[in-house]
Formats: structure tokens, sequence, C-alpha cells
């Protein structure tokens, strides 16, 4: 799902304080948002991470296969929800 602006925003208010690791991309892979939580379950600080590629994260520890799974489902416009190990 690709959002506008205003609908960006509307999301990070949201998420700002879930108690779930949040982090948004765009198309490109590129971080445009982290949300408190992911900061304290990181320990990334949101100025490290926002306009970098989200493979900044990846370790060894989680399978390519599932990195694929990933992007394939949000391209699709589909929701993906899991975990990494990073």
């Amino acid at each position: 799902m690709f959002i506008d602006e205003k609908s960006l925003d509307d999301l990070k208010r949201n998420f700002q304080n879930s108690h779930a690791s949040v982090m948004i991309t765009n198309k490109n892979s590129v971080i445009e948002y982290v949300n408190s939580q992911f900061e304290k379950r990181t320990g990334y600080d949101s100025s490290e991470v926002i306009g970098k590629k989200a493979s900044i994260l990846k370790s060894n520890d989680t399978s390519s296969e599932k990195y694929t799974n990933l992007w394939q489902t949000i391209l699709r416009g589909k929701i993906w929800s899991g975990e990494f190990k990073n």
C-alpha cells in the first residue's frame, strides 16, 4: 500500500505510542519513519536510520526467503506481519 503524505502523517501519530516496534519504508526500502518502540528494541535512534535502506538492519540470523516474502507481500499491497532477528 502506498499512501499520500497526510495519510503517512496520520499513521505516524497512531504508531508513535504503539507497543509494537514500527518501521515504515517507501517502495525502495528507504526508511521514512520509526516509532519509539523501534528505538528501544533496536538501540537505533531514528536519526540514525531514517533515510537509509532497511537492509542496514539485516543480520545473518534471518533467511533471505523471509525478506523476499516480506517484500513480495507488501509490494502486492498486502499487510505483512512478523519478526526479524537483527
